[in-house]
């Protein structure tokens, strides 16, 4: 069963302890309902799992929320 919430700090992936292909995995496995990714590379990383999956719901000047598509309503990705 997934936590309710998970945190990747970026240091987790700047030490080594974590990587790129990792959180994918982790992602693609557990499947949350929502994703909320600050500033950074994050969106790149999970690009292609985010357009098949995910819709981006909210987002301002630091912060990008995705919802699965499954409790999505309205999609704001790509707009």
């Amino acid at each position: 069963m997934p936590p309710d919430l998970a945190v990747v700090p970026l240091k987790r992936l700047w030490a080594g302890e974590m990587t790129s292909e990792r959180i994918l995995s982790e992602i693609r496995e557990s499947c949350p309902g929502l994703i909320l990714l600050g500033g950074g590379n994050g969106e790149l990383l999970l690009h292609g799992l985010l357009v098949e999956n995910y819709r981006l719901v909210y987002r301002d000047t630091e912060h990008r929320l995705f919802a699965h598509k499954s409790i999505a309503k309205k999609a704001l990705y790509g707009q």
